[in-house]
């Protein structure tokens, strides 16, 4: 949902959502910055850090105004998000890839999904994109 409003603000010029957003968007930071909020944590997939973190790499891409300078920018927290991922790759069980759910407790801890996988590849190439290789 962040990243269709940030999408929508960056194709129409229409700014009224971007308060909203932004704020959504820090709400859901967690701390250090890597999506991974408080209210989440127990049950996150990796599916849902990688969408939130795909946001905050459209917003870094876009030019979104940047969150306060008491919260790391947007690229900062689309890194935060890959280097967990990368530190989660599971390369013993069905020819490697990131499960669906982080932690053992949780339903769907024991397959992997495409969504999660593929905004994990998605991440360093939307920053190369930016930033060059």
């Amino acid at each position: 949902m962040f990243g269709t409003l940030i999408d929508y603000w960056w194709l129409t010029g229409d700014d009224s959502y971007n308060n909203i957003t932004s704020q959504a968007m820090l709400h859901q930071a967690g701390t250090p910055a890597d999506d991974m909020p408080d209210n989440q944590t127990l049950a996150v997939g990796n599916d849902d850090q990688g969408s939130w973190a795909m946001a905050a790499m459209s917003a870094a891409e876009h030019s979104f105004p940047d969150p306060p300078d008491t919260h790391p920018g947007w690229l900062v927290r689309a890194q935060a998000v890959f280097d967990e991922c990368v530190s989660r790759w599971d390369s013993q069980h069905c020819n490697s890839g990131l499960r669906w759910k982080i932690f053992q407790w949780n339903i769907g801890y024991d397959y992997k999904d495409s969504i999660s996988n593929g905004c994990f590849l998605m991440l360093p190439r939307a920053s190369s994109a930016i930033y060059g290789p």
